[in-house]
């Protein structure tokens, strides 16, 4: 028999009175999630192993507000860890397109990038300096003097053979000339046309002898000149080289335990002094033989350091949530500056990414958003299987060269990622992508409810105290409390258990704080928490207001009263977006005789799922199993949701639809003061079904509308009793006896309800069957009878043939 619940089953109402606070204000914050006990421990056990492949993933939906709660058990984990190493990056002087990375520790790189810094302004200053001074300036003159007395000896040497052959050694445009002498002065042309044909062939075999020993000396000059300018080179470096050592000396002495820097500072020593033509240009604002259009600062650059990780100030191991999980965010980048028209980039230019900044603690990201993002999930997946980072922009993924890239050294990656995503994701990427179970070994399943008991209870006021004093809502009494917790049982459908979804929580108090701010309010009560729900529906309740007026108006046909054949009241629930309601729908049934055929209308339409036509499968099965055992189902039967112009999924219509079916074949009318609402199986037990409350809401709301006339009500699976959490105003008219909701455990329970007569509380179900086997049991002999007279004929009709043709043949 389907019994009547009271209001007490409708509705888990909490009384407050019994709690040990006031407001919230008097209850102790709480710090930790509302139990969460297995995902707690998983993720424990997932950053807590050390061996590769166990990364986290998180799986259960947003609500559960699960990223800030694992964020907060990592930083707690993290806060009692070393800090992890410092990460730079160098110029490769013998291969720039290939820069070096440098691991140092924690804080030791923001002090090593200061040092070098000021090594590098140092060099730049002080080398200059060093190449004007006095010293330098002595040692460059005595070089030039040497070549120059040198030269002056030379000179004096030839002038002296050349007085010896009566020629004078005379200045010109083009170095020297040799000119002959007489008594002491210059011959002139005349005087020396003058002289005899020997004198004159003398004095000119004299001048071109002289000519050809200066040219002789002269031919040595230019090596005399290179040696001078290697000697003056080799002081520049030398000078510079003391200098430097000088300078290096300080930075060497910080840093010689650590072999890498003591390599690399070699290196710098080398280049500087290679380029010491460079250092001496900059500072004097020369123009250096390097590329047009380059500027030529860019030369001191290349011995900065790039610090991509700096762990100066980090309190323990970095706990990270990247919410824009891209390519260049997870493994870093290579930026470009444009130089003559070309995008170029250097290792100054190289950008960390997340894996980076979390490299030796903990990254969160979300899974769609890294599966969403062009080759992202594929470079975290590379990263991980190779426990490095290797920086690679697009283009080199997908071989386009259209500037110049480097190839900076991969970082050996140490880090524990945390994916959070839905449960569907998950077990698609297990089923799809075969590296996903050997990367993330870990599951961290986060509960949508617990169990609603004093404990759950107690930590919920902590959840909520904890949620007024992070956003800074007023204090709640415990009225509103109660309040929350009734709420917060109605959203998981169930009067034993609570919600976990902390982010829905916090949504509606944040509403019912507002509510009470424009009373003016000091605190949040209960009626501010009901008016906060009852206008979060409202805000979205316009297209059920719509149903409703066309229910009212005649628009769509749904009768609350009178009788029906074939005729019954189901339930469905709408989803739209944040708001589910409940829709009644007429469900009707036609019979007549035929070979055992159940026509699903909705699945010959294509408009009915595969539950739904497993359902109507399963109806089948029940009449023939209870109708029909020792004779055929001689049943042409159709049903068919009217007035559905949608998809039709799902098997809650199941036991309205066997109802229907029987009411046509016995036709026993159907009484549609009742909805009803259920799963059966093929014994025709009553399952339970989803969304009851808004099913039960749903058909309350039309009866308001058509008028209580005290005889409606809804029939409910008896396991969906645990489940009711109805609106007040709903249990208030049960309460008052004018609706009525009942709860079946087989078929036969609602046929009782269903198919009782005026004036009876309770129709008799043998009755009920009795008359469908026997409209059944006429239909079968209807069919047989026609069946052997269709076969007389035939055998007649082919008697007469034969007759025919043995005539012929005699």
């Amino acid at each position: 028999m389907a019994n009547e619940l009271n209001p007490e089953q409708l509705l888990r109402r909490v009384d407050e009175t019994g709690f040990p606070f006031a407001t919230t204000a008097d209850v102790v914050a709480l710090e930790g999630p509302v139990a969460q006990t297995r995902a707690r421990e998983a993720v424990d056990f997932g950053v807590g192993i050390k061996f590769p492949g166990y990364n986290v993933y998180a799986l259960g939906p947003a609500q559960t507000d699960k990223r800030a709660l694992i964020l907060a058990r990592l930083k707690e984990l993290a806060g009692g860890q070393d800090a992890p190493d410092d990460w730079c990056y160098l110029q490769n002087f013998e291969d720039p397109a290939r820069p070096i990375s440098l691991r140092l520790p924690a804080g030791v790189g923001r002090r090593f990038r200061h040092h070098v810094q000021e090594f590098i302004s140092s060099v730049r200053t002080m080398v200059p300096a060093a190449l004007v001074s006095d010293e330098y300036r002595q040692k460059s003159q005595q070089l030039a003097s040497s070549l120059q007395q040198r030269q002056s000896s030379d000179a004096a040497a030839l002038e002296a053979e050349a007085r010896e052959l009566e020629l004078a050694m005379l200045p010109s445009p083009n170095g020297f000339i040799f000119a002959p002498v007489s008594d002491g002065k210059v011959m002139e042309e005349d005087a020396f046309m003058a002289l005899d044909e020997g004198e004159r062939q003398r004095i000119q075999k004299a001048i071109e002898s002289m000519t050809d020993r200066l040219i002789t000396r002269l031919r040595d000059y230019p090596q005399f000149q290179q040696e001078l300018v290697r000697q003056q080179r080799e002081l520049v470096e030398k000078t510079a080289e003391q200098v430097i050592t000088v300078l290096l000396a300080r930075v060497r002495q910080r840093y010689q335990v650590y072999e890498e820097v003591m390599r690399y500072l070699a290196r710098v020593q080398n280049e500087l002094l290679a380029n010491v033509d460079k250092i001496v240009a900059l500072e004097r604002g020369q123009q250096t033989p390097m590329m047009p259009g380059v500027d030529p600062e860019r030369f001191l650059e290349r011995f900065n350091v790039n610090l991509i990780v700096d762990g100066s100030e980090a309190d323990g191991v970095p706990v990270l949530y990247e919410s824009n999980p891209s390519l260049d965010n997870l493994v870093g980048k290579l930026e470009h500056r444009m130089e003559l028209g070309t995008p170029v980039t250097d290792f100054n230019l190289i950008r960390p990414g997340a894996l980076h900044r979390a490299n030796g603690g903990y990254l969160l990201l979300d899974a769609e958003r890294v599966i969403q993002k062009p080759f992202a999930w594929e470079a975290l997946k590379r990263a991980l299987a190779d426990r490095s980072v290797r920086i690679e922009s697009v283009s080199q993924l997908m071989s386009l060269t259209y500037s110049i890239s480097l190839e900076p050294d991969p970082i050996p990656l140490d880090v524990k990622i945390v994916l959070l995503g839905s449960r569907r994701l998950y077990h698609l990427l297990r089923a799809y992508d075969p590296d996903f179970e050997e990367l993330f070994k870990v599951v961290a399943d986060f509960d949508d409810h617990v169990d609603w008991s004093p404990e759950n209870v107690d930590a919920y006021f902590g959840m909520i105290a904890q949620i007024v004093k992070q956003t800074g809502l007023k204090h709640l009494t415990a009225g509103a409390v109660a309040r929350v917790l009734e709420h917060s049982g109605r959203m998981v459908e169930d009067r034993e258990r609570l919600s976990t979804h902390i982010a829905d929580v916090r949504d509606l108090l944040s509403e019912a704080d507002y509510i009470a701010g424009q009373t003016d309010a000091t605190a949040i009560d209960r009626e501010h928490v009901s008016k906060a729900v009852e206008q979060r529906i409202y805000r979205l309740d316009r297209f059920r207001e719509l149903v409703r007026e066309n229910v009212a108006r005649g628009v769509i046909l749904v009768e609350s009263s009178g009788s029906r054949v074939g005729q019954i009241n189901g339930l469905s629930v709408v989803n739209l977006g944040q708001l589910s309601f409940g829709q009644p729908m007429r469900i009707t049934a036609t019979a007549r005789l035929g070979r055992g055929e159940l026509i699903d209308i909705e699945r010959e339409s294509k408009l009915g799922g595969n539950i739904h036509s497993k359902a109507v499968m399963i109806v089948s099965s029940f009449l023939g199993s209870r109708y029909a055992r020792e004779m055929p189902l001689s049943l042409h039967a159709s049903l068919v949701f009217e007035q559905s112009y949608g998809g039709v999924e799902g098997d809650s219509a199941s036991i309205a639809e066997v109802c229907a079916l029987i009411s046509a074949i016995s036709e026993r009318p159907i009484r549609q003061c009742l909805a009803i609402t259920g799963s059966m199986d093929q014994h025709g037990v009553a399952q339970a079904i989803g969304g009851v409350n808004e099913k039960i809401e749903g058909f309350f709301d039309i009866c308001v509308e058509q008028g209580l006339s005290g005889d409606q009500g809804v029939i409910i699976p008896v396991s969906n009793c645990d489940h009711l959490m109805l609106r007040e105003d709903v249990v208030d008219a049960v309460r008052e006896g004018k609706f009525h909701v009942y709860s079946m455990r087989t078929v036969d329970d609602a046929m009782q309800r269903l198919f009782a007569a005026d004036g009876e509380t309770l129709a008799d179900v043998e009755t009920i069957d009795a008359a469908v086997r026997d409209r059944l049991t006429q239909w079968h002999r209807i069919w047989r009878r026609a069946a052997a007279e269709a076969g007389a004929a035939e055998g007649a009709e082919g008697g007469e043939r034969g007759m025919g043709k043995d005539a012929g043949d005699d």
